[in-house]
Order: structure tokens, then C-alpha cells, then sequence
């Protein structure tokens, strides 16, 4: 049996967002890829995944009671995109990779010490946030005023 090396991201150990790299291929996977992760003052962990085939669409997510913020950065550490406060103060990245690992850092914004869930997907797969209901007020139609007939 021989040993898996554990994944690194920027140089720093990371862990596969599925239980292994087979588990962690968002181009086959039946189901979303999600994990808990938690922060604290001396870490921001980091989740690799990985994408075989073509270029892939995805939807990464966090969504915390806290601010989570994450980055979609390739395992040298090149950052591809950021997001924070997407749905509130939840993070959403929606981009199209090729082949190949990737890492999802969580970073907190304010308070630390927050565990968050982080959920990787496919455009055909349910979100793990949903947009908020446009609360917009309308406005009033103006009514006629019964009083105003006649002049």
C-alpha cells in the first residue's frame, strides 16, 4: 500500500475538499464537494480540489455565521480569483478552469476564530447560497384622485 502525500497549497498543507483526490474531482463527481473548515488567529486553511477533462465551470461557495472571504489560487499559490460579501456577508466564485489542482482558501474578515462551509460544484448542481429575494420597493402608482373629476 503505498502513502499518499498529503496536498499543498502556497506551500502549506491543504486537504483534499473530497476524503482524497479521486473523491475531490469536481468533473465526475455525483454530488457537490463540501467541507467544514475553521479559522483561527494563526491559520487560514486551505482545501485543494481537482478538475480532469476539459474546462470546467464551477461555483465555489462559503457560508458562515462570521465573514468568510475565499481565494481560488492554483497550489503554487497564483491567485485566480476572490471573492467576499457575494450573498450577504457570504462569498461566491463562479469561474471556469482547466485541467488540473486547485486550492480555496478560507479567510476570515473581523472575528478570527470562525468555521465555515465550504462547497464546491457544478453549474448543473444546487447552490449551496441562494441570492436574496429582491426586497425593492416599488413605487407608488400614482392614484386618481376622485375629488380632481370634472375640473
Amino acid at each position: 500500500m503505498s502513502l499518499m502525500s498529503q496536498p499543498q497549497c502556497s506551500g502549506q498543507p491543504a486537504t483534499w475538499l473530497g476524503d482524497d483526490p479521486d473523491a475531490s474531482d469536481i468533473t465526475v463527481a455525483g454530488a457537490a464537494l463540501s467541507r467544514q473548515m475553521t479559522t483561527t488567529a494563526e491559520t487560514n486553511p486551505y482545501a485543494m480540489f481537482r478538475v480532469t477533462g476539459d474546462m470546467q465551470p464551477l461555483r465555489l461557495e462559503a457560508m458562515s455565521d462570521g465573514d468568510p472571504s475565499i481565494r481560488l489560487e492554483t497550489p503554487d499559490g497564483d491567485l485566480l480569483a476572490e471573492n467576499d460579501d457575494a450573498v450577504g456577508l457570504n462569498s461566491r466564485i463562479e469561474q471556469s478552469v482547466g485541467p488540473g489542482d486547485y486550492c480555496v482558501r478560507l479567510i476570515p474578515v473581523g472575528n478570527a476564530d470562525m468555521t465555515a462551509t465550504v462547497q464546491l460544484t457544478r453549474p448543473d448542481m444546487s447552490a449551496l447560497l441562494v441570492d436574496p429575494v429582491d426586497t425593492t420597493i416599488a413605487p407608488l402608482k400614482r392614484l386618481p384622485r376622485p375629488w380632481a373629476r370634472g375640473r
